[in-house]
Parts: structure tokens; sequence; C-alpha cells
């Protein structure tokens, strides 16, 4: 193959990353209240009561600025977060579990 450059031609074969590996959206619903709230709200979701839950909250720069670990039942009954120390925006607060991860937005006023 001619090239303004020479004659030889180089070939390189290119793998592209489109992605992260993710994880299986987990079922049922993330219930946040208030929302949006001064700094404290409430999270529910129908966790078995054995589950281990990872709860997270991480600004919209994906930087994490809250992490817990729950049982899935203390989830199930309604778990309180206060955050009232942070800057108001837009979070978002994300529970993962060996079945998958479910996020959902809080607002903090």
């Amino acid at each position: 193959m001619f090239n303004p450059c020479g004659n030889d031609t180089i070939m390189q074969d290119v793998t592209a990353v489109t992605g992260i590996h993710e994880l299986n959206q987990l079922k049922g619903e993330m219930i946040l209240y208030p929302n949006p709230t001064k700094g404290h709200f409430t999270i529910e979701y129908p966790a078995a009561p054995g589950e281990n839950i990872r709860l997270m909250v991480y600004n919209l720069l994906g930087q994490e600025i809250y992490s817990e670990s729950l049982r899935g039942l203390k989830v199930a009954n309604g778990h309180v977060i206060s955050l009232e120390d942070i800057n108001a925006g837009s979070y978002i607060v994300r529970l993962i579990s060996e079945e998958g991860v479910i996020e959902n937005l809080v607002i903090i006023q």
C-alpha cells in the first residue's frame, strides 16, 4: 500500500472500552422523603431482613460524600440519613446489595 510517507504500512489492533460492567437493577422501589429536604430524609426499600445493603450518597461530580453499611430490615422499616452539613444541591443516593443496585435523586435545599 502506498502512502505519502513511504511504502510501509503499519496495522494495529485496537480494543475500545465502551463502559464498565453494570450491576443488575434491584427490584422494588426506593422511596426518599421528604424530597426536597433540608438535609434529613428517610430511605425505604423492601429489602429482605438479613440482606446486606451498602448505602452511598454521591454529588453530581461522582464524589462519594456519605456511605454506610446496613441490614435489610433497617432499610425496609425506614432509615434516616442526616446530611445537614453539605451544600444545597442534587445528590445521587445508591443502594447496593448482592442482588444489584438501585439509585434515586435527593435535593438538599
